[in-house]
């Protein structure tokens, strides 16, 4: 339907939200509906510049349960403790966005503002949310703390921690710019999910973008108080009348989302299919190598990965020789080009046990 509208799902599964938003933005209207007050008996002539305009632009909102969401171009082995999040049995998600990498849990909020390509902007729509909470009333549940914009254009608050970066996606005629907010979060479990210690698990270097690392903090805001504060910055940018899109008491269709409103629509079901397969989540990682050193023997293993696939393996130390023996299967393999960087996959083609499980446990813990 055209005009500003608003969804909030009650879904927190990750993958089927972020379905579900690419869904919303790609089944967007792109033209602006334009509505001529001062004539309507015109042949069907654009209106003047001043007249107001009925956009269609879109606000989502949504709470996912825990998981870890990389952006677009970035590398999983780098960005995020692979052993842990698979001990914890906690789902890593590649996005169709750029930007860095977030932790989502119940103590957050993410929000996706969508609009047409000519209306983008890198900063509108995090001020949009910034003026919406700095202007909430006295009382409302959660400290009252001024919030700003840095550089950039990430939501800090006045001590410069960060309380929600910025994510965005250009594509056609649409683009949207979304966020994820903390406000009662784990910062504890974050930071853990988050920190690679390179003495265990290797240093992994190459293409792809890296998260820029910041101090964050909650807000402290209740959940409901803050998407109540999105929904108003959203009207009060695009809402309209029902009477007239220039008048003051702004109004949006606001549209709850539960699994029963998103049966049997396909491209959400192919979408949310996609999100959970191994060469999505992995497979579109960018070229790099992954340098394991051994913990007690003088040894390292190198590893050359493009999309997923191994393409080379060294073993570098004065223990190397010995070790490489051992590699029979895993050379084979790589010559082959069949061999995806999994641990539990490269460790069950090494003849050693032990060399076996501090190859898997390194790359993801497997």
């Amino acid at each position: 339907q055209p005009g500003p509208q608003v969804f909030v799902s009650y879904i927190d599964d990750p993958r089927m939200n972020l379905a579900i938003e690419d869904y919303i933005f790609k089944t967007m209207p792109v033209i602006s509906e334009v509505k001529n007050s001062k004539d309507t008996s015109s042949n069907n002539s654009m209106a003047n510049s001043d007249d107001p305009v009925l956009t269609n632009n879109r606000l989502f909102l949504y709470v996912n349960s825990p998981c870890v969401v990389i952006g677009r171009n970035q590398n999983p082995w780098r960005e995020c403790n692979l052993p842990i999040l698979n001990s914890l049995k906690i789902p890593l998600i590649r996005r169709r966005s750029g930007g860095g990498t977030v932790v989502h849990d119940s103590g957050n909020v993410n929000f996706s503002v969508m609009t047409a390509r000519t209306d983008f902007t890198r900063d509108r729509h995090a001020r949009m949310i910034v003026d919406s909470i700095n202007q909430l009333p006295p009382l409302v549940p959660g400290p009252q703390r001024e919030i700003t914009l840095n550089e950039r254009f990430d939501i800090v608050d006045l001590q410069g921690n960060k309380l929600s970066g910025s994510a965005y996606k250009i594509e056609r005629q649409r683009s949207y710019h979304h966020g994820t907010f903390l406000l009662n979060s784990k910062l504890d479990v974050l930071r853990a999910l988050l920190h690679r210690n390179t003495d265990i698990l290797g240093v992994v270097e190459g293409k792809g973008v890296e998260s820029v690392s910041s101090p964050v903090a909650n807000l402290e805001l209740d959940k409901d108080v803050f998407i109540q504060a999105a929904i108003d910055g959203f009207k009060n940018l695009y809402g309209v009348d029902d009477a007239h899109p220039a008048a003051s008491n702004k109004s949006v269709q606001i549209t709850p989302i539960t699994l029963k409103d998103i049966e049997g629509i396909k491209e959400i079901e192919t979408q949310y299919e996609t999100l959970k397969t191994w060469d999505w989540t992995y497979g579109q990682t960018p070229e790099f190598t992954h340098t394991i050193p051994h913990p007690t023997l003088d040894l390292s293993a190198k590893f050359l990965v493009d999309k997923g696939m191994v393409k080379n393996a060294e073993l570098i130390g004065e223990d190397a020789e010995d070790a490489w023996k051992t590699f029979v299967f895993v050379r084979d393999m790589i010559n082959r080009d069949m061999l995806e960087y999994k641990g539990n996959e490269i460790s069950g083609f090494i003849f050693d046990d032990e060399i076996g499980a501090w190859i898997g446990s390194s790359i993801d813990g497997s």
